[in-house]
Formats: C-alpha cells, sequence, structure tokens
C-alpha cells in the first residue's frame, strides 16, 4: 500500500476524532501518521501532521505541549518546497493554533500577536483560516473589555462566515441544476 495515503487517512481520522472533541481517541493515529510521515522523510507531511498533532494537545487543552507541535509543524513548513497554497495555509492554521492556546491560557496579549500574524498568510486567499484569526481576535479584545476593537473585528469574521455560507449554497445550487 501507498504509505503516504496511508498516512493522510490517519491523520484524516485523528482530524475527525478532534473536530468531535475526542482527542484520547485522535492520539493513536496521528501518532502512527506523524511515524510514516517521518520514515517517509516528506517535510510536508511531516509539517501536517505534527499540526495534526498540535490540534490534538489544543483539544486536550495542553496548550504548551500543543505549541511545540505547531512550532515544528511551522518549521518544516519552511522546509518544504510545496506549492504557496500549502505554505501559506499551513503557516495561518499554526498560528492560529498557537494563537488559541494563548488564548486558552488568557494570555490575551500574545494571542492577538499570532492571530495578527496568521492573518497575513490568511489573506486574501484562505478565508476559513482568516475567519479564525478574526474570531480570536474579537474574542480576545472582548475579554480585554475593548468593545470597539471586538465589534470590528466580529463584523469581520461574521462577513466572512456569510461569504462562505453563500458560496456552499451557490455551489449546492449549481450542483441540483445538474442532476
Amino acid at each position: 500500500y501507498d504509505t503516504h495515503y496511508y498516512s493522510m487517512y490517519l491523520g484524516g481520522i485523528a482530524n475527525c476524532f478532534n473536530s468531535m472533541e475526542q482527542p484520547d481517541s485522535a492520539m493513536p493515529y496521528i501518532q502512527e501518521a506523524l511515524k510514516i510521515a517521518y520514515i517517509r522523510k516528506d517535510s510536508a507531511d511531516i509539517s501536517l501532521q505534527l499540526s495534526e498533532m498540535g490540534d490534538t494537545y489544543l483539544t486536550m487543552k495542553q496548550n504548551e505541549i500543543a505549541r511545540v507541535f505547531f512550532r515544528q509543524s511551522m518549521s518544516f513548513t519552511k522546509k518544504t518546497h510545496s506549492f504557496l497554497f500549502w505554505y501559506k495555509a499551513g503557516l495561518a492554521h499554526n498560528l492560529n493554533g498557537i494563537s488559541q492556546s494563548f488564548f486558552d491560557d488568557s494570555q490575551y496579549d500574545s494571542s492577538l500577536v499570532y492571530a495578527k500574524q496568521a492573518l497575513i498568510y490568511a489573506l486574501p486567499d484562505y478565508t476559513t483560516e482568516a475567519e479564525d484569526s478574526y474570531e480570536l481576535m474579537y474574542k480576545t479584545f472582548d475579554k480585554e473589555n475593548k468593545k470597539d476593537s471586538s465589534n470590528k473585528y466580529f463584523r469581520l469574521a461574521a462577513e466572512i462566515k456569510d461569504s462562505l455560507f453563500s458560496d456552499e449554497k451557490s455551489r449546492n445550487i449549481q450542483t441540483q441544476k445538474f442532476q
């Protein structure tokens, strides 16, 4: 079997468990996926699996460990010769993960710094990552009782969410027309 795809499937399973807030179930899958990526010496796969490992620890609320994996992922991302798409999207995702970890630890200044950095990589092409950045920013400003800034970034996050929803609805309508 192709170990690349097997690793990707394992990472996808871990992602599903993380999305369902079941990081303990995700852990063996992501560990195996990361092991395979290291055996293959594929920097892009290693970066992706390290990022998912960071997401797993973030879901477990082990924020310091999560930050280590996100930073390692960024290091491997910078070593890859991947498409600009994967490079920018990967960095934005990892920076948002670090931002979320600082937010969860009530370190709001650090959270803002990383969310703003993520936004640099996310805009204009990676709207879901930009939405995450804006959401982290408005929540952080809200915690700091900076209502004007909180409202500004809430509106920006809502605009992206509305845009993504509209795009999805358009695709659904187009799909139904062709059936």
